[in-house]
């Protein structure tokens, strides 16, 4: 049987069971749902493709604890830096936003874009049995990943709207420009997914410097503070890591108030969130007719 996508490559199976037979037992039943996805008009297949592993990376061995434990480290993640920056350091937020809603509102996009960049750039590491065996566009791959870290967002969210209620905080009128920072958030998240995906499997050991990057990101843009501290003389400077107007946009649009929201630094980290889009896109491209 042949099999062709949009690209207008062409890969000759045998049959679903000879494919099945050389895959871990927990992968065969993928192999029709595969092969039948990739079988329709090509409009219709590579949805197909996304849909069916966006509900792998949904499922798994415990899917309640899949999804659980990862929307509530936020939570966790928050009481410890309000303990830190707040108690500690003695750092303030606006004096009618409580200090836990600050953190917790920068926590969301990072917490999101950290979860799926990791899963993007793992998604073709973890997926290799898959690859070595049928042919189907790879970039679903990072990309359905990236859409599964999707759903701890927005149980995320309700959390906050929890907070919100416990602390009796009004959300700010502004709350309606959220959605345009939340698809900031999936670029930003799909362009460093995809290359790091792509760096993956063309340099194995790249995979050990992705918690580091992580890591790092978390205290060079303000998740635990707010980007007011930091003096005019390093805006622009500390406004060249597109998270940090991510980060802004996503205070500012939920709090209000005196949160710090620059529309020329914003412009800044989108042109930017493009650029990084079209180099990724290029360079997954480049390294997948390898």
């Amino acid at each position: 049987m042949y099999i062709k996508d949009g690209s207008l490559k062409v890969l000759k199976v045998k049959s679903s069971a000879s494919v099945s037979a050389t895959l871990p037992s927990s992968e065969v039943f993928l192999v029709p749902l595969l092969l039948g996805a990739i079988a329709l008009p090509t409009k219709y297949s590579a949805n197909s493709l996304l849909l069916i592993f966006f509900l792998i990376n949904l499922g798994g061995p415990d899917l309640s604890s899949e999804i659980s434990l990862p929307s509530i480290k936020p939570f966790l993640t928050m009481i410890i830096f309000t303990v830190i920056f707040s108690k500690v350091a003695g750092l303030e937020s606006d004096p009618n936003t409580p200090y836990s809603l600050l953190v917790f509102c920068g926590l969301l996009p990072w917490h999101f874009f950290s979860t799926a960049f990791v899963n993007g750039s793992e998604s073709l590491i973890s997926n290799r049995n898959l690859l070595t065996k049928i042919y189907f566009p790879r970039l679903i791959l990072p990309v359905s990943a990236i859409i599964t870290s999707l759903i701890d967002f927005f149980i995320s969210l309700v959390i906050l709207s929890g907070l919100m209620v416990y602390y009796k905080f009004v959300p700010s009128s502004d709350i309606f420009y959220l959605p345009i920072f939340i698809l900031l958030a999936i670029l930003l998240s799909v362009a460093f997914g995809t290359l790091f995906a792509a760096l993956n499997v063309q340099f194995r050991d790249f995979r050990y410097i992705i918690p580091f990057i992580v890591q790092l990101g978390t205290y060079v843009s303000p998740v635990g503070f707010s980007s007011n501290v930091v003096t005019e003389k390093w805006q622009l400077l500390f406004n060249l890591n597109p998270i940090v107007s991510l980060i802004d946009g996503f205070r500012w649009s939920i709090l209000g108030g005196s949160n710090s929201f620059d529309v020329k630094y914003f412009l800044i980290s989108f042109i930017t969130t493009i650029f990084y889009l079209l180099i990724s896109i290029y360079v997954f491209r480049r390294m997948e007719k390898k």
